[in-house]
This record gives structure tokens, sequence and C-alpha cells, in this order.
């Protein structure tokens, strides 16, 4: 069972369980399995989740808008893997699988010789699968460092450079005037 959580954008936190019996239209419009009217930058019909025929979900894209599948442009329609990021207008998407165990082959079991699982240790996978995403952020820890003082004020700029004193005009050589 995969699920899409959002990452990033208005609803981020929230997530959606995708049906395999049906498919997923992603966009703003009334018709959208998953509605995101809060997005100016995603189409009415933007993209649409299905399964393929060979089993695996497959994204297409339906709005001339674009939408990026791990960093990489979707013209068409592409393969999904667990832990792939969709970028539609500006939300951010993970699609992911809710039970990892669910889906983990036989001949590769989670831990060597492991015995089988029993209805009371499925019981915790069950509820983590159910815990809300992201998990409640804890209060840090560390101890506050002190606050740096503060910087000192500017200096004023330097007063001007002095002049030196002028020289008394020059006077021609004239005789002394009469008493």
């Amino acid at each position: 069972m995969f699920r899409l959580r959002v990452s990033g954008g208005p609803r981020s936190g929230e997530q959606a369980v995708l049906d395999a019996a049906r498919p997923c239209l992603i966009g703003r419009g009334s018709d959208a399995t998953l509605r995101f009217a809060d997005d100016p930058y995603m189409s009415r019909n933007h993209a649409q989740l299905a399964l393929g025929p060979e089993g695996a979900w497959v994204v297409k894209n339906l709005s001339p808008n674009g939408l990026l599948v791990s960093g990489q442009q979707v013209k068409a329609e592409r393969a999904l893997r667990p832990s792939d990021v969709l970028l539609i207008g500006r939300t951010l998407l993970i699609f992911e699988l809710v039970d990892p165990a669910a889906r983990r082959p036989a001949a590769f079991p989670a831990t060597p010789n492991a015995a089988p699982a029993t209805p009371t240790a499925a019981a915790p996978a069950a509820a983590a699968a159910a815990a809300p995403w992201p998990p409640p952020r804890r209060p840090s820890r560390s101890p506050r460092l002190p606050r740096r003082p503060p910087l000192p004020a500017p200096r004023p700029p330097p007063p001007p450079p002095r002049r030196p004193p002028r020289p008394p005009p020059s006077r021609p050589n004239r005789p002394p005037s009469p008493p």
C-alpha cells in the first residue's frame, strides 16, 4: 500500500493513502481526488497517479505547467518508485510505502534467521503506520549559548584638517605717507 505525504507547501504534514482500484487525480479543481485549492501554481487537473499495466504506479502529466519527479521534468508519464519526490505547482509530495515490511519479498527477510511475524508483533507496525507524520518536535536539550555583547556605536568621523593661517597680503614698497 502506498501513500502521498505532503512535505512542502500550505498543507505540509498531510497524507493520503492511494487506492489501487481507482486513479488519483491531483489538482485545484473540484473533481480532483487530492484537491489543493490554495496552490495558485497548480492546474485544475495537474497530474494523475494510477496503477500501470506492470503493477507499478505511474504518474501522468496533465498540465502544460509541467511537474517534476525527483528533480526530472515529466512530459507525459513516468513510473514511480518509493521515496520519489513530486513537485506539483508549489506543493512537494513524497510517494512512499505505508508499511515497507508488507512489500518485502519472502526471499529477502527483514533480518536474517528472523522468526515469522506474530499478530502481536504486527500491531506496533500498524500503529506506526497510522501515527501522524511528521512526529511532534521535542524541545532541544542543548544549553543556550550566551548572547554576544552588542557592537559598540560607530565613531564619529574625524574633523576636517585645519588650514594653515594665511600670510598677510604683501604690499608693494611704497614710501610712507606724510603725516
